[in-house]
């Protein structure tokens, strides 16, 4: 068997909104899907997901050819975003028999961003068990906090996700940032400051020309933008809530700049917006409102389809240093940009160590305990 790694021919809207309670994905019509996606083609293992697939497809291929003796060819994968951004969406897309025709495959359902109902995955789980399916789901929710858990009996592997792999590339984003730009000022130990970050809006929510935004404001609204800030804040030891948190960076004049839409750019320090074309404009601008900038970076996620953004990041990379760190969600192929993916990330500085503080403890390494069970699923149907 051949293996296959197939995304939607629209993977251009792949990452339109990255957010809880934001706008629906654009994979998937709802309204008009009776099936899976017509671009399934039958593969062994169906991957669907709401927010970013826990286990990529590169690190699931290998991990199972090594398990099958080095066999590249023994399962086929198909990796599709979901058009949910909700409960009801869920619900919607679940009751328009848009999973009946999966049978006898291995079906994960991965949704991070919400708890879905009950009932719909009682109903959801119960069919593709009748279907043949073995069935995995992936959940930031404990079965305990579902109002009814009677679908975990249909479930061959639960597995309960706190994020693992997204903070992972956020806290080696800010050690290999810290180290950047150590290095090349000579400061030891190493420290973090005068440093402006290039965020693309989708990831924040931030897609339309605000009246007035904070950075405070967008750690209510967007999930990405929080792990942000908990992770550098650790990295950079600091603590407290999202508020002081987000002021001790602004003291140390590390600057959030935001993509809103074409060459409009909001800072979230002071809400202004301002029209940024190249490093120079930026340049300027930090000088206009008195912020020292010696070093700056971008920090986005695949797929990069955004040519505004990047043609800014591209200019920075050219008249200065600018690295690019992208979280890695569908391939990236070749281009212009100077990339450091969270897998580059993740060969240099490992796998944080846990976090124990006041909250639960945090498992940073999500994939490797979920490889293991997801082989051992695998073994039980030889």
């Amino acid at each position: 068997m051949k293996k296959t790694k197939n995304y939607f021919a629209t993977v251009i809207a792949l990452l339109a909104v990255f957010i809880i309670g934001a706008t629906s994905f654009s994979f998937v019509n709802v309204k008009k899907a009776s099936a899976v996606s017509s671009a399934y083609n039958g593969e062994d293992i169906y991957y669907y997901y709401d927010f970013y697939p826990t286990l990529k497809d590169d690190a699931l291929f290998d991990a199972l050819s090594t398990y099958h003796n080095g066999d590249y060819s023994y399962y086929t994968y198909f990796y599709e975003r979901g058009n949910v951004s909700d409960a009801a969406s869920f619900d919607t897309l679940c009751n328009s028999n848009y999973f009946n025709t999966l049978s006898a495959s291995i079906v994960v359902i991965d949704i991070k961003t919400f708890i879905p109902n009950a009932y719909t995955l009682y109903y959801l789980f119960s069919g593709l068990k009748a279907n043949g399916c073995k069935t995995v789901f992936i959940t930031t929710y404990a079965d305990q906090e579902f109002n009814d858990n009677t679908f975990v009996q249909y479930v061959d592997l639960y597995y309960h996700s706190d994020f693992g792999r997204l903070r992972t590339f956020m806290r080696n984003s800010a050690i290999d940032l810290k180290g950047r730009y150590s290095n090349f000022y000579n400061y030891y130990p190493p420290i973090l400051q005068n440093t402006c970050i290039v965020m693309e809006g989708y990831l924040l929510g931030i897609t339309s020309y605000p009246l007035s935004v904070s950075a405070e404001q967008v750690c209510y609204t967007s999930l990405f933008f929080r792990l942000f800030i908990e992770e550098f804040g650790r990295d950079l030891g600091i603590t407290g809530t999202y508020a002081e948190i987000i002021t001790q960076l602004f003291q140390r004049h590390i600057n959030i700049i935001v993509h809103v839409d074409g060459d409009v750019y909001v800072n979230l320090k002071n809400g202004q917006l301002r029209i940024l074309t190249c490093y120079e404009d930026l340049m300027e601008y930090m000088g206009e409102v008195e912020e020292p900038l010696e070093y700056m970076c971008g920090i986005t996620v695949s797929p990069l389809t955004n040519s505004d953004y990047n043609s800014l990041i591209l200019d920075c990379q050219t008249d200065f240093m600018c690295p690019l760190y992208v979280f890695e969600i569908v391939p990236i192929p070749a281009g212009n940009l100077d990339i450091i993916t969270d897998t580059d990330l993740e060969d240099a500085y490992g796998i944080p160590s846990d976090f124990s503080g006041e909250e639960d403890t945090i498992h940073y390494d999500e994939v490797t305990p979920f490889l293991a069970d997801f082989c051992l699923l695998l073994e039980t149907e030889q």
